[in-house]
């Protein structure tokens, strides 16, 4: 309403503002800021109803979305002008964001339903499973997490039945990550272990990348509400560890027990990230304990043959140290580092292996040959 304000009422810089807006929408100067004004009008009584409630019907909520996404054009000095001039604003501004957070996730949630097919190189389109884990898990596990909290506090309408379904979206992509991953770790013999091969490298490195995202992708599961079971992605841990254990240790028989000390020990140390993430795994599911008996190894299901595995990672180390050490190869210090590593590698090991596993596997005589291979060092 009232009269259209006289351009020269207005100082330079809005005239200007004003003037190149009048242009782009095809107004008169005079035109363009009655149309600014009536809409800043809009904004300020959108703004009182928000004080007073918040829209629940998603319609609703689209078109004060909209509204306040829209709003900063029709001041000079966009949304910082907007907030200066609107007190309310921002007493309000985090539970716009919230209602902006509504829209994005819930829009991105329905629009996210499906798996694209292999396309390519397997190991290449498992990156965009992983990428869009990634992004998705950044934007969306506060909300799935709490429940949407933050979105029922202020009445926003949620749909239960989209988060479960993004939750197990979520899950899936992992799941098409580690399945293929683990078809391609299937692959890895004859020419790709028996020297050192980048594509080997690649694998090893998909596989504990695996299992990073089952770690993330856990809580999701853990409610037990969705068709996929945080049962079937422990085992898929489970097979993602033993597949980097059977490729490390065939590694090492064939060639990297040839290297010098310290690669030899980095090639070890891989194998100890794939326990910790092992751990981890663990530790995200509440209904499992990682008492000393079982340790993590025997909490996870389906896991003799790892444990088989594990074990026998240990026993090629100490192997190998204690033959070191009888051939005198190496100076007492070199020895001293060798004897060091091998007891870190064998305490850790042990530590997932759990007193009961130990006990199974004849631990014992693996410790003997660690002393034994002590009393070789050079007093």
């Amino acid at each position: 309403g009232g009269r259209s304000a006289r351009p020269e009422e207005v100082d330079i810089r809005v005239r200007q503002w004003a003037e190149i807006q009048a242009y782009s929408r095809k107004l008169s100067c005079g035109e363009f800021l009655s149309l600014a004004k009536s809409k800043q009008e809009g904004v300020e009584q959108t703004l009182n109803v928000l004080a007073d409630e918040f829209p629940s019907d998603a319609e609703e909520i689209a078109s004060v979305v909209e509204l306040l996404q829209e709003a900063p054009a029709w001041y000079p000095g966009g949304s910082r002008e907007m907030r200066e001039s609107l007190p309310q604003y921002k007493k309000l501004e985090q539970k716009i964001e919230t209602l902006y957070e509504f829209m994005q996730v819930t829009n991105e949630m329905r629009g996210a339903m499906w798996l694209e097919g292999v396309r390519q190189d397997p190991l290449a389109q498992i990156v965009h499973w992983r990428d869009s884990f990634a992004s998705r898990n950044q934007h969306w596990r506060t909300i799935l997490l709490t429940g949407a909290r933050s979105w029922e506090l202020l009445g926003l309408p949620v749909d239960e039945n989209l988060l479960k379904q993004s939750r197990l979206y979520l899950c899936q992509l992992v799941r098409a990550f580690c399945d293929t991953v683990l078809q391609e770790a299937g692959k890895m013999h004859g020419v790709f272990i028996s020297s050192k091969c980048a594509r080997t490298s690649q694998v090893k490195g998909r596989l504990r990348e695996g299992m990073g995202l089952i770690v993330k992708a856990l809580p999701y599961a853990c409610p037990g509400d969705i068709e996929l079971t945080s049962a079937e992605l422990l085992r898929m841990g489970v097979s993602l560890a033993k597949a980097f254990a059977g490729i490390s240790t065939q590694q090492f028989v064939n060639f990297v027990h040839r290297h010098a000390r310290q690669e030899i020990c980095t090639h070890f140390e891989e194998m100890l990230k794939v326990l910790g993430l092992l751990k981890e795994m663990v530790q995200q599911v509440p209904s499992l304990e990682i008492s000393a008996g079982t340790g993590t190894i025997g909490a996870l299901p389906d896991s003799g043959e790892l444990g088989s595995a594990v074990y026998s990672c240990c026993v090629k180390l100490i192997e190998h140290i204690a033959c070191q050490a009888e051939e005198g190869l190496g100076s007492p210090r070199e020895l001293v580092l060798w004897m060091m590593f091998g007891c870190k590698y064998v305490n850790q090991s042990l530590e997932s292996l759990g007193a009961e596993g130990v006990n199974e596997r004849g631990v014992q005589q693996l410790l003997e040959s660690l002393y034994q291979t002590e009393n070789l060092l050079p007093h």
